[in-house]
């Protein structure tokens, strides 16, 4: 039985008490001084007087019992209807009413849902006058949606009138206008706190309160938190911040408003929000895209994690760091683009952003930290810049969709697990820079042929470059055997794989341990990296229907990919099918780096775009044609 803790409070002038309770925000109440209808449990013929319920024009609602009986469940009058109210678990709640009891009795309170609800007993001692009185629940024990309350006072003998009742939110604050409001009366501010707000909210620049105006500057802590029936909020220009775990939770958000004015977003503000799909900043209107104004400010961590739907991200010059957890688990990403000004990347910032296709980082960051782009398997290519001198733990790990990757010179240590999982990676260059490769840093890359260490790499630890079992040849250029564990290359058959070494090193490296294990070894000469051959960019043409691809290296496999807007997650009521198709492709072959990608759109009424000749390709051919017609011949 949930604790219930009241206090009585006899109360000469009615209006004083209830001025003094209403210290937390309204989430339901009915005033029967005005009420016009009610809810009646107990079903009595007119002419009784035990338990006649009815409503009075001036006190309120008349509750008549002719005899005490004990009975507390009889009558039963619910005062506030199925669906009036929301309970979150460990919430604070008070329940207020004012009433005039003719005798001492007991008063009985139901509070929640049919399903789900307590039921809580007290004693009332006797008053011509009205009492105000107060019923705290300290924490509540479920989450209850469409609460109501339900009056039980059939163990009073004679007339109880009801004239009000309350159910306030403790949390802090009072409610204006269906919002809840901490006021600072020195600076004149009010901050919108938790409530278990529904639907549309619109959240004003102002608030009057007891003859003073507010101006709303801030969205504290958890105030949206878990209002899983919120859809859209706007927020004015008034307000410069919004708190940590600010819409934790809402799962049926689907448009945000965001203002230029707001400077700082807190932890975990949008987590878990997986329905978001449309965020407005200042101007700016875009569908399916996430963009920041250009305020000094840092995505905190947390920021949009597990939201899904957020499609693109444009990231303005303003903003300077990217919090741990960020945008993790937003699915649905497939664009990011990161200005100069960003100086760090948070762990996990974009970890499991499966429809991410493509980052270029700025060269602004110095390192990549640990599982920044994790699990992003849909990620194809990365540009690193020279600025980075370190690759983090788990970093790039299982990004399947990643065929090839450039380590600039600038890298000294790849950590662990860095690539590992990465198994579209058909060969590797680690740059002379590198001093360290981590265990398992390129393990589990089953696509994985070449491998280039650059002449500086001393140290290679356990399992670096383990279960690749495609392996057929790795260049060492290191003149000094690096310090390697036994196992840096278990489970890679480098049995049946060549080993290339520095003249001057061959010896050495036969003699040590794991490297006289290769089936061959070979000397090469010059201390040079050798050089890989790429495969030719292929040529698309489309005819009759069909697509084909095309290349001038020989043997290959092409990997192609189409998109279009009517193949992604819709909202609307109708979908054209008369979109631009866009078909990229690039070729690979064992031994060879992946192509460069190629690309065309094809309308899908009618042919590729921009093919005026209609021989299923664009070349120089059909810009002599569009000149042609241009010019009127």
């Amino acid at each position: 039985m949930l604790k219930l803790l009241f206090s009585v409070l006899l109360m000469f002038l009615p209006m004083m008490a209830m001025g003094q309770t209403n210290q937390g925000a309204v989430i339901a109440e009915a005033d029967f001084t005005t009420a016009t209808e009610f809810t009646n449990w107990s079903q009595f013929a007119d002419e009784q007087i035990d338990g006649k319920v009815e409503l009075q024009t001036g006190e309120g609602l008349a509750i008549t019992v002719g005899v005490q009986t004990g009975q507390l469940w009889q009558p039963q009058i619910m005062v506030i209807p199925d669906g009036s109210f929301d309970l979150l678990e460990d919430g604070k709640y008070k329940v207020v009413l004012t009433a005039k009891f003719p005798s001492a009795g007991t008063l009985q309170l139901n509070m929640g849902s049919w399903s789900s609800n307590y039921q809580e007993t007290f004693h009332i001692a006797a008053s011509d006058d009205f009492q105000t009185i107060e019923c705290d629940f300290e924490s509540w024990p479920c989450d209850i949606e469409n609460a109501h309350l339900l009056f039980m006072c059939g163990d009073f003998k004679g007339k109880t009138i009801l004239k009000k009742i309350q159910v306030l939110d403790m949390e802090g604050g009072v409610s204006v206008s269906d919002i809840a409001y901490n006021f600072i009366s020195k600076g004149k501010i009010a901050e919108v706190i938790h409530k278990n707000y529904k639907e549309e909210v619109v959240i004003p620049s102002t608030v009057m309160y007891d003859g003073i105006e507010y101006t709303v500057t801030k969205i504290a802590d958890n105030a949206f938190h878990n209002c899983t029936k919120l859809t859209s909020v706007t927020i004015p220009s008034s307000v410069t911040s919004i708190g940590s775990y600010a819409f934790y939770g809402c799962t049926k958000l689907t448009s945000v408003t965001v203002p230029s004015s707001v400077t700082s977003i807190g932890n975990n503000a949008f987590e878990g929000c997986n329905g978001l799909n449309y965020v407005q900043i200042s101007d700016l209107k875009t569908w399916c895209n996430i963009s920041f104004n250009n305020n000094p400010l840092s995505y905190a961590h947390h920021l949009f994690m597990n939201g899904q739907e957020v499609k693109n991200l444009v990231i303005p010059s303003g903003v300077t760091s990217i919090g741990s957890n960020a945008f993790s688990g937003c699915s649905g990403l497939t664009s990011v683009t990161i200005p100069n000004n960003v100086t760090t990347i948070g762990s996990s910032a974009f970890n499991k952003c499966s429809g991410l296709t493509s980052v270029t980082i700025p060269n602004s960051i110095t390192s990549i930290g640990e599982s920044v782009f994790a699990n992003c398997s849909g990620l194809t290519s990365v540009t690193i810049p020279n600025s980075v001198t370190s690759i983090g733990w788990h970093a790039f790990q299982n990004c399947t969709g990643l065929t090839s990757m450039t380590i600039p010179t600038s890298v000294t240590t790849i950590s662990s697990s860095a690539f590992s999982g990465c198994t579209g990676l058909t060969s590797v260059t680690i740059p002379n820079s590198v001093t360290t490769v981590g265990d398992y840093a390129f393990s589990d890359c089953s696509g994985l042929t070449s491998v280039t260490i650059g002449e500086k790499v001393g140290y290679i630890y356990s399992s670096s470059f383990a279960s690749c079992p495609n392996i057929a040849d790795v260049y060492c250029l290191a003149e000094s055997v690096p310090n390697t564990n036994s196992d840096a290359f278990d489970g890679s058959y480098i049995e049946y794989a060549t080993l290339h070494v520095p003249a001057a090193s061959l010896s050495n490296y036969s003699n040590a341990v794991p490297w006289k294990n290769f089936g061959s070894k070979v000397a090469i000469g010059g201390g040079e990296i050798p050089e890989t051959q790429k495969c030719a960019k292929p040529t698309i043409i489309f005819k009759d229907g069909k697509l084909t691809f095309s290349c001038a290296t020989q043997g290959v496999e092409f990997i192609s990919e189409i998109t279009a807007p009517a193949m992604t997650k819709k909202y609307d009521n109708e979908i054209s099918l008369s979109s631009t198709y866009t078909v990229t492709v690039f070729a690979t072959k064992v031994g060879y780096i992946n192509s460069d990608k190629a690309s065309i759109e094809i309308q899908a009424n009618s042919g590729i775009r921009g093919d005026m000749n209609d021989d299923g390709k664009v070349d120089v051919a059909d810009h002599v044609e569009l000149s042609k017609i241009i010019m009127g011949k």
